[in-house]
């Protein structure tokens, strides 16, 4: 009898010590990220867990493939998307919740090179005249930047030529990085990119959105409405303009 009490008690012991553990881990934000937002939000990461008292981790990708995630069980609490039609997709499916979700930030498509390129008209023609080898693209099928970039030489009557020069990149970040890295003569790219960098580039008037929104199931827990509304605050809208976006 002794034996069965003392077991019951242990049980009990082991049952308290387990429930003291749950709020550390509830407490854990996961966010899951487009690629071009990883210098920013790396770089901010701790500054956030110190204002909130809550602990972030944050997964980066091609919103389109992080949105394929999503649809095969992803774990997520916040998920920042590039990519409009892919957020639509996922509200519509009842993956993200309408009560939050909000535009956080906004971005541009321009054009960068290691040449010295005045303008678009100059980059085609360095293109026609095959002084440019390769010129680095987002993936138009599986990427938002390709697809962007799709969307806005075609309107030009421009991608037949740039898509016979082109590497593709598997997110923005990747992109940026044949350019920077000299692996590519030119690219098109997101604005934030260079002006972060205080580089030089070839304007448009392309402008995108991006999309924020906590999961459909998850809108009820208390951090992460916390740190939805912390990253629409002013002050970090300041920011993401030293980072090189657009603010709301």
């Amino acid at each position: 009898m002794k034996n069965i009490i003392f077991m019951m008690i242990f049980v009990l012991l082991i049952s308290g010590c387990s429930q003291n553990t749950t709020p550390s881990q509830t407490n854990q934000v996961t966010i899951l990220a487009a690629s071009s937002l990883h210098l920013i939000l790396e770089d901010v990461k701790t500054e956030i867990e110190e204002d909130t008292n809550i602990d972030i981790k944050i997964l980066y990708g091609s919103s389109t493939q992080l949105k394929t995630h999503i649809l095969r069980g992803q774990e997520f609490d916040l998920f920042v998307s590039a990519s409009e039609w892919d957020m639509d997709e996922l509200v519509n499916k009842g993956y993200i919740s309408e009560r939050y979700l909000e535009p956080l930030i906004y971005n541009d498509l321009v054009f960068i090179s290691n040449n010295d390129i005045a303008d678009l008209k100059h980059l085609a023609e360095e293109l026609q005249q095959g002084e440019i080898d390769f010129i680095a693209l987002g993936e138009p099928n599986s990427v938002p930047l390709g697809k962007y970039t799709y969307d806005y030489l075609s309107n030009i009557d421009m991608w037949d030529l740039f898509n016979e020069n082109s590497v593709y990149g598997k997110d923005a970040q990747q992109v940026f990085n044949y350019v920077n890295n000299k692996q590519a003569q030119a690219g098109v790219v997101y604005g934030s990119d260079p002006r972060m960098r205080q580089l030089d580039y070839i304007s448009t008037d392309y402008y995108i959105s991006y999309q924020m929104g906590i999961n459909q199931d998850r809108d009820d827990k208390i951090e992460n409405q916390v740190i939805f509304e912390h990253l629409l605050s002013e002050k970090w809208q300041e920011l993401f303009q030293d980072y090189g976006f657009i603010s709301r």
